[in-house]
């Protein structure tokens, strides 16, 4: 996600491991993609249910 754009890393302190701890932040980009594959989602589980005759909750 890193890599396309999605996330943005950020090295901060040393963690008890010695290795640099890594903080992700989510990017414009991944606030678009991840608006859009809710709906997407959305949609699906909407046809799921029509198909299977539950309720949608």
């Amino acid at each position: 996600m890193e890599q396309d754009g999605l996330l943005a890393a950020q090295y901060g302190e040393t963690g008890r491991n010695g290795k640099p701890r890594k903080y992700y932040a989510i990017t414009d980009k991944g606030r678009l993609t991840l608006s859009n594959k809710r709906k997407e989602f959305e949609s699906f589980t909407k046809a799921v249910h029509r198909l299977t005759g539950s309720e949608a909750q």
